[in-house]
């Protein structure tokens, strides 16, 4: 009797350790499961705020109108048309190393005035996050956009690109 009172009692306290790792373990990465919307992307920008200015403030200043970073390239690298170039900030480097590592982005990119951190995808053709307008005067302009709303902070959207959708209008 008293074997078995010990044994539901590490039972008990095994399971609840158990689910205390586990959460820990997704509270970590919890925003990678709410869907794509407006009301999540500005739950997801609120915390991830300051890691996007960063690389805002870079991809901004940049020369380059045209810049392409996805999460399975080398760290601290980005694509200019074809050619690899190193980024020369290592803030920048970090703080893209945690939207991608940290917070489920997959690519991060600027083309022209836009300034893209795609958080959601369905296959190939829809994508979906956050996108920042540099000129704050004109919204963003993505190659497939199907949907744009504006988040709280001035210049911030949320984004999606759906190419049927896209090509059937």
């Amino acid at each position: 009797m008293i074997k078995m009172k010990k044994h539901r009692i590490i039972v008990i306290i095994s399971v609840v350790i158990l689910i205390v790792v586990i959460f820990g373990l997704i509270w970590g990465n919890i925003y990678s499961l709410l869907p794509s919307n407006k009301n999540n992307a500005e739950l997801i920008f609120n915390k991830d705020c300051k890691l996007l200015e960063t690389v805002v403030c870079y991809l901004e200043k940049s020369e380059y109108e045209s810049v392409y970073i996805y999460e399975t390239m080398e760290s601290g690298y980005m694509y200019i048309h074809s050619d690899r170039v190193k980024i020369t900030d290592e803030a920048v480097v970090e703080a893209i190393d945690q939207l991608f590592r940290e917070r489920g982005y997959s690519t991060i990119g600027r083309r022209d005035n836009t300034i893209y951190f795609q958080r959601w995808t369905r296959l190939m053709d829809f994508g979906s996050g956050i996108a920042y307008s540099i000129s704050r005067e004109k919204e963003p302009e993505l190659q497939f956009l199907t949907k744009i709303e504006p988040l709280s902070e001035s210049g911030w959207y949320y984004y999606e690109e759906d190419y049927n959708e896209w090509r059937i209008k």
